[in-house]
Protein backbone atom coordinates (compact mmCIF):
# COMPACT_ATOMS: atom_id res chain seq x y z
CA UNK A 1 0.00 0.00 0.00
CA UNK A 2 2.97 2.17 0.45
CA UNK A 3 2.61 2.51 -3.28
CA UNK A 4 -0.74 3.69 -3.74
CA UNK A 5 -0.98 7.11 -5.03
CA UNK A 6 -2.86 8.40 -2.40
CA UNK A 7 -0.45 6.83 0.28
CA UNK A 8 0.03 9.54 2.91
CA UNK A 9 -2.37 12.36 1.81
CA UNK A 10 -5.48 13.07 2.84
CA UNK A 11 -7.29 10.63 -0.11
CA UNK A 12 -8.66 7.43 0.33
CA UNK A 13 -5.92 4.48 -0.36
CA UNK A 14 -8.09 2.46 -3.80
CA UNK A 15 -5.45 -0.15 -3.67
CA UNK A 16 -5.99 -3.30 -6.55
CA UNK A 17 -9.54 -2.12 -8.94
CA UNK A 18 -10.99 -3.35 -11.60
CA UNK A 19 -11.04 -0.98 -14.62
CA UNK A 20 -14.66 -0.14 -15.75
CA UNK A 21 -13.62 0.10 -19.18
CA UNK A 22 -11.44 -2.76 -19.78
CA UNK A 23 -11.65 -4.67 -16.86
CA UNK A 24 -8.54 -4.85 -16.16
CA UNK A 25 -6.84 -5.17 -12.84
CA UNK A 26 -4.92 -2.14 -12.36
CA UNK A 27 -3.42 0.12 -9.18
CA UNK A 28 -2.61 3.29 -9.27
CA UNK A 29 0.74 4.80 -8.43
CA UNK A 30 2.58 8.08 -7.56
CA UNK A 31 4.20 9.04 -10.33
CA UNK A 32 6.03 12.63 -11.45
CA UNK A 33 7.07 13.43 -15.24
CA UNK A 34 10.10 15.27 -15.90
CA UNK A 35 12.45 16.66 -18.26
CA UNK A 36 16.55 16.30 -18.23
CA UNK A 37 16.68 20.15 -16.51
CA UNK A 38 14.76 19.43 -13.95
CA UNK A 39 16.84 15.88 -13.18
CA UNK A 40 19.77 17.90 -13.55
CA UNK A 41 18.77 20.92 -10.92
CA UNK A 42 17.58 18.97 -7.91
CA UNK A 43 20.71 17.25 -8.09
CA UNK A 44 18.98 13.78 -8.63
CA UNK A 45 20.89 10.45 -9.26
CA UNK A 46 20.58 6.72 -9.34
CA UNK A 47 21.95 4.24 -6.95
CA UNK A 48 21.57 1.11 -9.83
CA UNK A 49 21.15 1.21 -13.57
CA UNK A 50 21.80 4.73 -15.37
CA UNK A 51 20.21 7.76 -15.97
CA UNK A 52 17.68 8.47 -19.01
CA UNK A 53 18.56 8.51 -22.12
CA UNK A 54 16.74 11.68 -22.06
CA UNK A 55 17.13 12.72 -26.06
CA UNK A 56 16.26 9.40 -27.48
CA UNK A 57 12.67 9.26 -25.57
CA UNK A 58 9.97 8.72 -27.78
CA UNK A 59 6.25 8.58 -27.15
CA UNK A 60 5.31 7.20 -30.15
CA UNK A 61 7.38 3.98 -29.47
CA UNK A 62 5.31 2.13 -27.15
CA UNK A 63 8.14 1.66 -24.89
CA UNK A 64 9.06 4.38 -22.15
CA UNK A 65 12.38 4.26 -20.10
CA UNK A 66 11.60 4.61 -16.46
CA UNK A 67 13.51 5.43 -13.13
CA UNK A 68 11.88 4.47 -9.79
CA UNK A 69 12.02 5.81 -6.48
CA UNK A 70 14.30 3.75 -4.00
CA UNK A 71 11.71 2.42 -2.14
CA UNK A 72 10.90 0.04 -5.18
CA UNK A 73 14.23 -1.36 -4.75
CA UNK A 74 14.18 -4.97 -4.67
CA UNK A 75 10.32 -5.02 -5.82
CA UNK A 76 11.88 -4.54 -9.21
CA UNK A 77 15.40 -4.84 -11.21
CA UNK A 78 16.69 -2.71 -13.60
CA UNK A 79 15.72 -3.85 -16.96
CA UNK A 80 12.79 -5.46 -15.81
CA UNK A 81 9.01 -4.01 -17.97
CA UNK A 82 6.37 -2.94 -16.41
CA UNK A 83 2.33 -3.06 -17.79
CA UNK A 84 0.89 -0.08 -17.62
CA UNK A 85 -0.84 3.30 -18.70
CA UNK A 86 -0.55 6.44 -18.96
CA UNK A 87 -3.23 9.23 -20.17
CA UNK A 88 -5.19 6.09 -21.00
CA UNK A 89 -2.92 5.00 -23.78
CA UNK A 90 -1.00 1.86 -23.21
CA UNK A 91 2.80 1.78 -22.68
CA UNK A 92 5.76 -0.63 -21.74
CA UNK A 93 7.93 0.87 -18.67
CA UNK A 94 11.22 -0.20 -18.97
CA UNK A 95 13.43 0.23 -15.63
CA UNK A 96 16.60 1.68 -16.33
CA UNK A 97 17.80 3.18 -12.83
CA UNK A 98 16.45 2.92 -9.13
CA UNK A 99 17.05 6.41 -7.34
CA UNK A 100 19.33 7.01 -4.18
CA UNK A 101 17.25 7.36 -0.98
CA UNK A 102 15.66 10.10 0.24
CA UNK A 103 15.64 11.74 -3.58
CA UNK A 104 13.65 15.19 -3.25
CA UNK A 105 12.83 18.09 -4.86
CA UNK A 106 10.48 21.40 -4.70
CA UNK A 107 7.34 20.67 -5.97
CA UNK A 108 3.53 22.17 -5.35
CA UNK A 109 5.77 24.97 -2.26
CA UNK A 110 6.81 21.88 -0.42
CA UNK A 111 10.43 22.71 -0.43
CA UNK A 112 11.31 18.56 0.39
CA UNK A 113 9.13 16.13 -1.65
CA UNK A 114 10.62 12.66 -1.51
CA UNK A 115 10.54 10.61 -4.29
CA UNK A 116 11.36 7.80 -2.99
CA UNK A 117 8.41 5.52 -3.89
CA UNK A 118 7.56 7.17 -7.49
CA UNK A 119 7.94 6.33 -10.88
CA UNK A 120 10.07 9.23 -12.92
CA UNK A 121 8.51 9.34 -16.29
CA UNK A 122 10.92 11.25 -18.64
CA UNK A 123 9.48 13.98 -21.20
CA UNK A 124 10.03 13.83 -24.90
CA UNK A 125 13.30 16.24 -25.76
CA UNK A 126 10.31 18.50 -27.54
CA UNK A 127 6.92 19.23 -27.59
CA UNK A 128 5.24 16.57 -29.97
CA UNK A 129 2.85 17.37 -33.14
CA UNK A 130 -0.10 16.66 -32.44
CA UNK A 131 -1.70 13.99 -35.11
CA UNK A 132 -5.44 14.16 -35.47
CA UNK A 133 -5.15 10.05 -34.41
CA UNK A 134 -3.85 10.79 -30.86
CA UNK A 135 -5.22 14.40 -30.57
CA UNK A 136 -6.55 13.81 -26.68
CA UNK A 137 -2.87 12.03 -25.99
CA UNK A 138 -0.75 14.82 -27.25
CA UNK A 139 -3.13 17.49 -26.28
CA UNK A 140 -2.62 15.99 -22.09
CA UNK A 141 0.87 15.61 -23.02
CA UNK A 142 1.45 18.74 -24.40
CA UNK A 143 -0.35 20.90 -21.61
CA UNK A 144 1.56 19.05 -18.98
CA UNK A 145 4.58 20.03 -20.27
CA UNK A 146 3.85 23.34 -20.73
CA UNK A 147 1.75 23.25 -17.12
CA UNK A 148 5.52 23.50 -15.23
CA UNK A 149 7.57 24.83 -12.40
CA UNK A 150 10.80 27.84 -13.59
CA UNK A 151 13.38 27.99 -11.80
CA UNK A 152 15.25 31.62 -11.90
CA UNK A 153 18.66 33.14 -10.71
CA UNK A 154 18.35 34.38 -7.32
CA UNK A 155 20.37 37.53 -8.33
CA UNK A 156 17.26 38.37 -11.67
CA UNK A 157 15.00 40.75 -10.36
CA UNK A 158 11.06 40.46 -10.43
CA UNK A 159 10.51 42.71 -13.20
CA UNK A 160 13.39 40.66 -15.16
CA UNK A 161 11.40 37.23 -15.00
CA UNK A 162 7.92 38.92 -15.87
CA UNK A 163 9.68 40.77 -19.02
CA UNK A 164 11.50 37.42 -19.31
CA UNK A 165 8.24 35.41 -19.29
CA UNK A 166 6.83 38.10 -21.95
CA UNK A 167 8.83 37.61 -24.11
CA UNK A 168 8.52 33.88 -23.81
CA UNK A 169 4.80 34.09 -24.07
CA UNK A 170 5.05 35.97 -27.10
CA UNK A 171 7.07 33.72 -29.06
CA UNK A 172 5.01 30.19 -28.24
CA UNK A 173 1.71 32.23 -28.54
CA UNK A 174 0.46 32.15 -25.73
CA UNK A 175 0.33 35.80 -24.90
CA UNK A 176 -2.51 35.26 -21.96
CA UNK A 177 -1.29 33.77 -18.85
CA UNK A 178 -1.33 33.84 -15.01
CA UNK A 179 1.28 33.54 -12.48
CA UNK A 180 -0.05 31.60 -8.92
CA UNK A 181 0.35 33.75 -5.89
CA UNK A 182 1.14 36.98 -7.60
CA UNK A 183 -1.48 39.46 -7.98
CA UNK A 184 -2.69 39.46 -11.81
CA UNK A 185 -2.91 43.34 -12.16
CA UNK A 186 0.92 42.94 -11.87
CA UNK A 187 0.78 40.76 -15.08
CA UNK A 188 -1.35 43.03 -16.78
CA UNK A 189 0.65 45.97 -16.06
CA UNK A 190 3.90 44.76 -17.55
CA UNK A 191 2.10 43.38 -20.66
CA UNK A 192 1.04 47.17 -20.98
CA UNK A 193 4.78 48.48 -19.79
CA UNK A 194 6.15 45.93 -22.30
CA UNK A 195 4.15 47.25 -25.17
CA UNK A 196 5.06 50.91 -24.13
CA UNK A 197 8.61 49.50 -23.61
CA UNK A 198 8.81 48.33 -27.74
CA UNK A 199 6.38 51.45 -28.65
CA UNK A 200 8.88 54.04 -27.55
CA UNK A 201 9.68 55.51 -30.82
CA UNK A 202 6.44 55.60 -31.96
CA UNK A 203 4.79 56.70 -28.67
CA UNK A 204 7.82 59.81 -28.92
CA UNK A 205 6.99 60.06 -32.40
CA UNK A 206 3.26 61.02 -31.32
CA UNK A 207 4.44 63.56 -28.77
CA UNK A 208 6.34 64.87 -30.83
CA UNK A 209 3.42 65.43 -33.33
CA UNK A 210 1.09 66.82 -30.72
CA UNK A 211 3.55 69.33 -29.22
CA UNK A 212 3.99 70.82 -32.88
CA UNK A 213 0.61 70.92 -33.71
CA UNK A 214 0.06 72.61 -30.16
CA UNK A 215 2.87 74.78 -31.40
CA UNK A 216 1.38 75.18 -34.63
CA UNK A 217 -1.79 76.42 -33.01
CA UNK A 218 -0.38 78.80 -30.37
CA UNK A 219 1.34 80.43 -33.11
CA UNK A 220 -1.79 81.04 -35.12
CA UNK A 221 -3.65 82.48 -31.99
CA UNK A 222 -0.29 84.75 -31.52
CA UNK A 223 -0.67 86.06 -34.65
CA UNK A 224 -4.47 87.23 -33.98
CA UNK A 225 -3.83 88.46 -30.76
CA UNK A 226 -0.77 90.30 -32.24
CA UNK A 227 -2.98 91.98 -34.46
CA UNK A 228 -5.88 92.93 -31.99
CA UNK A 229 -3.40 94.19 -29.54
CA UNK A 230 -1.12 96.03 -31.63
CA UNK A 231 -3.12 99.02 -31.42
CA UNK A 232 -2.72 99.17 -28.00
CA UNK A 233 0.74 98.55 -27.61
CA UNK A 234 1.13 101.35 -30.40
CA UNK A 235 -0.73 103.55 -27.75
CA UNK A 236 1.78 102.60 -24.91
CA UNK A 237 4.81 103.28 -27.34
CA UNK A 238 3.45 106.54 -28.13
CA UNK A 239 3.03 108.00 -24.54
CA UNK A 240 6.63 107.40 -24.08
CA UNK A 241 7.00 103.74 -22.85
CA UNK A 242 10.47 102.30 -23.61
CA UNK A 243 11.21 99.06 -24.11
CA UNK A 244 11.40 97.67 -21.16
CA UNK A 245 7.65 98.84 -20.38
CA UNK A 246 6.84 97.37 -23.51
CA UNK A 247 8.37 93.84 -22.50
CA UNK A 248 6.17 94.30 -19.07
CA UNK A 249 3.15 94.87 -20.51
CA UNK A 250 3.19 91.81 -23.12
CA UNK A 251 4.68 90.08 -20.35
CA UNK A 252 1.25 90.86 -18.33
CA UNK A 253 -1.23 90.21 -20.76
CA UNK A 254 0.63 86.59 -21.62
CA UNK A 255 1.12 85.69 -18.00
CA UNK A 256 -2.83 86.85 -17.46
CA UNK A 257 -3.89 84.20 -20.15
CA UNK A 258 -1.70 81.36 -19.06
CA UNK A 259 -2.56 82.03 -15.15
CA UNK A 260 -6.59 81.58 -16.88
CA UNK A 261 -5.73 78.06 -18.65
CA UNK A 262 -3.68 76.93 -15.26
CA UNK A 263 -6.82 77.36 -13.12
CA UNK A 264 -8.98 75.78 -16.04
CA UNK A 265 -6.60 72.64 -15.74
CA UNK A 266 -6.21 72.69 -12.48
CA UNK A 267 -10.19 72.83 -11.81
CA UNK A 268 -10.55 69.83 -14.24
CA UNK A 269 -7.45 67.60 -12.24
CA UNK A 270 -9.62 68.53 -8.81
CA UNK A 271 -12.94 67.26 -10.33
CA UNK A 272 -11.11 64.44 -12.57
CA UNK A 273 -11.50 60.89 -10.80
CA UNK A 274 -7.41 60.00 -12.03
CA UNK A 275 -4.97 61.78 -9.62
CA UNK A 276 -1.09 61.78 -10.33
CA UNK A 277 1.00 64.62 -9.38
CA UNK A 278 3.43 63.31 -11.63
CA UNK A 279 1.26 64.02 -14.42
CA UNK A 280 0.37 67.38 -13.22
CA UNK A 281 3.71 68.70 -12.25
CA UNK A 282 5.12 67.33 -16.01
CA UNK A 283 1.98 68.80 -17.93
CA UNK A 284 2.73 72.40 -15.60
CA UNK A 285 6.36 72.35 -16.56
CA UNK A 286 5.26 72.22 -20.23
CA UNK A 287 2.84 74.79 -19.75
CA UNK A 288 5.54 76.49 -18.28
CA UNK A 289 7.91 76.19 -21.13
CA UNK A 290 5.11 77.18 -23.77
CA UNK A 291 4.55 80.13 -21.94
CA UNK A 292 8.35 81.24 -22.07
CA UNK A 293 8.41 80.74 -25.50
CA UNK A 294 5.27 82.29 -26.01
CA UNK A 295 6.40 85.30 -24.63
CA UNK A 296 9.93 85.54 -26.06
CA UNK A 297 8.43 85.64 -29.53
CA UNK A 298 5.86 87.80 -28.61
CA UNK A 299 7.68 90.59 -27.09
CA UNK A 300 9.86 90.32 -29.90
CA UNK A 301 7.65 90.58 -32.75
CA UNK A 302 5.81 93.48 -30.31
CA UNK A 303 9.23 95.26 -30.86
CA UNK A 304 9.68 94.78 -34.05
CA UNK A 305 7.02 95.29 -35.68
CA UNK A 306 6.90 99.02 -33.52
CA UNK A 307 10.33 99.82 -34.64
CA UNK A 308 9.66 99.07 -37.88
CA UNK A 309 6.43 100.89 -38.29
CA UNK A 310 7.70 104.40 -36.55
CA UNK A 311 11.26 104.12 -38.44
CA UNK A 312 8.92 103.94 -41.76
CA UNK A 313 6.98 106.93 -40.79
Amino acid sequence: MQFDYAFDTERTKKGFYQDEQTGEKLFDVKALQMNARTFSFFNLSVKKGTTIDWDTVNYDSGVLPILLGSDYNGVYNVGDIIEGSLYFKKYQFEVVGILRENSSLFYQNNRNTFIDNYFIIPYPPKLPKVTEKDKEFYGILNFAMINGNIAVSRDMTGTELLNKLHDISLKSNFSHYTLLSMPAYLIQFNFMYNIIQKNLSLIFGVIALLSLSLYIVLRCLDKVMIKRRLNIIKYFWIKGYRARDIKFVVLKYTMTEYMLSSIIFLAVYLTSSIKRLELLFILLIAQAGYFTIDFMILKSTYLSKLKRTYTND
